[in-house]
């Protein structure tokens, strides 16, 4: 008998679908985990970490709808981490519903490499049961194998931002012409412009983007990326979210991991490991590699993005010496402009620096261009209301803004349901803070996050209380994910009223 956690989106077909497989899989003398039967709090996160630890086998649904959803996004997360630990064999099975294009990409680096099997209609409901069924009783593997196209890839366009259904991660894998700056959905704020104008300069810049999670600043990158390409830059962009443990357990892994990624996608005649030396260490190496074999090799200035830095934090010994490399390149302008002038560095992260890193003046937080990414305004927010067809009017729009603080994932998502289902506000609103309702799985997301880390748990349920943190540690996590506002730890806030009501019930 082997143990199976279900992942799917709580819609149909998909929940329909999962119940027929969760029974052929019972009916096979399997015990299956999903989560129909449990409700939202301690013990439903609970039980959703322990029943992941303990699988052998984790079957996600993958559809239209799934791929928009957070919580299916962490538990893939989550499974893909667990699968790569050594200690425990976990066997990733993705079943496609009704849906062929490419992956979001953070879900294409998990479940590309892995072999899938696809449901189109009620006809291949008896194949794609016998096929799972075969994958967990002999351990074979589904059928397909993931094949990536301009075609793919403008499916999964079609399929969210062309019709405003917003991913929870922007996109980052359009290469080719101006697909990621053709959403009519996009509301472009002041940052962009400053943004945009910087990497069109011929000369070497720096610029350093700090936004909280879902405030845009990865739709900001995937626009830097395509505006670059098109003035003829090169181009590589770096998600730190997509490290495994292994990238990051010391600083020479870490900088390996990105000298490869720069090859991969530069295609440099000199490899990494012909100039690394252990006698310099891995900085050096890094940064001779950069020079030599990148910036020297080509006219063209390369534009640098690097997402989600805030990985790099949690690891004290060696975050000092990563940031300090990075000023380096910075300050190498100045002195060898030739060739350090082609290099464009972006650089996005969501919590204060200060508290990792000892000395400022030894990283790139204290210099070139600083931009604080914000909420969306009335006028923003107006203009959004206005590019989905006008679902609310006018006077609703600045109770919009109260429910859900501006916030610029949120603001989006709501105006696609209103979109596509009709809803007027009142509905919204009654709906909002329900564990099934059209924020659900956002919320649901944050209550497992928090279930992982006690101390951040209460201090959160703290300021829902008292509106203190006491430790400024704390306060500044629950700012970087979103949850908090508040300029110091004696003023803090749930970023919303959504926030405040939800998780007062459920936490």
């Amino acid at each position: 008998m082997s143990k199976i956690f279900v992942s799917y989106r709580h819609v149909d077909p998909d929940q329909q679908l999962a119940r027929q497989w969760v029974a052929a899989l019972e009916a096979g003398g399997h015990s299956v985990f999903w989560d129909t039967k449990l409700k939202v709090g301690q013990r439903w996160a609970d039980e959703i970490g322990q029943n992941l630890r303990d699988a052998q086998f984790f079957v996600v649904l993958v559809s239209e709808e799934s791929m928009r959803s957070d919580m299916v996004r962490e538990e893939v997360l989550l499974a893909h981490q667990l699968s790569k630990q050594p200690e425990r064999a976990m066997t990733l099975l993705p079943i496609r519903i009704a849906y062929t294009g490419a992956l979001p990409y953070d879900l294409a680096a998990r479940l590309d490499p892995i072999q899938y099997t696809l449901w189109k209609t009620d006809a291949d409901s008896a194949r794609v049961t016998a096929e799972i069924c075969a994958a967990v009783n002999s351990a074979q593997p589904l059928p397909r194998t993931s094949a990536e196209s301009d075609t793919t890839i403008r499916r999964l366009f079609e399929a969210t931002e062309k019709k405003g259904a917003p991913l929870p991660k922007a996109e980052l894998r359009f290469e080719a012409g101006t697909l990621r700056l053709d959403s009519p959905f996009y509301v472009a704020r002041p940052e962009d412009a400053l943004v945009l104008g910087q990497v069109r300069s011929p000369g070497g810049v720096t610029v350093i983007i700090k936004g909280v999670r879902q405030m845009g600043k990865s739709s900001l990158l995937a626009r830097a990326a395509t505006t670059a390409r098109v003035a003829g830059a090169r181009v590589v962009h770096l998600d730190f979210q997509l490290l495994e443990s292994s990238h990051l357990k010391d600083l020479d892994s870490l900088l390996r991991w990105m000298a490869r990624r720069i090859a991969d996608e530069l295609r440099p005649t000199v490899k990494p490991d012909e100039v690394w030396s252990d006698d310099d260490g891995p900085r050096w190496s890094l940064s001779t590699y950069l020079e030599t074999a990148v910036l020297t090799a080509s006219p063209k200035p390369l534009v640098l993005l690097l997402d989600e830095v805030d990985r790099v934090f949690d690891h004290s010994d060696y975050c000092g010496d990563f940031f300090a490399m990075i000023r380096y390149w910075h300050n190498q302008r100045a002195t060898r402009p030739d060739p350090w002038d082609r290099l464009n560095l972006i650089i996005a992260h969501s919590t204060e620096p200060s508290l990792w890193i000892q000395d400022i003046h030894q990283s790139p937080f204290n210099v070139g261009e600083q931009l604080r990414m914000r909420d969306f305004n009335e006028e923003e927010i107006a203009e959004l209301n206005r590019r989905y067809g006008t679902p609310l009017p006018d006077a609703a729009l600045s109770h919009l803004r109260t429910l859900l603080g501006g916030h610029p994932f949120l603001i989006r998502q709501a105006f696609d349901y209103l979109a596509r289902h009709g809803w007027t506000f009142a509905e919204l609103q009654q709906k909002a803070p329900d564990s099934d309702g059209p924020f659900g799985d956002h919320l649901k997301r944050y209550v497992l996050g928090l279930s992982r880390d006690q101390a951040l748990k209460d201090a959160f349920k703290t300021i829902l209380r008292s509106g203190q943190c006491a430790e400024e540690s704390h306060f500044q996590r629950l700012s970087a994910v979103g949850l908090i506002s508040g300029s110091e730890r004696t003023a803090a806030r749930p970023r919303c009223q959504l926030y405040a009501d939800y998780f007062r019930k459920h936490l």
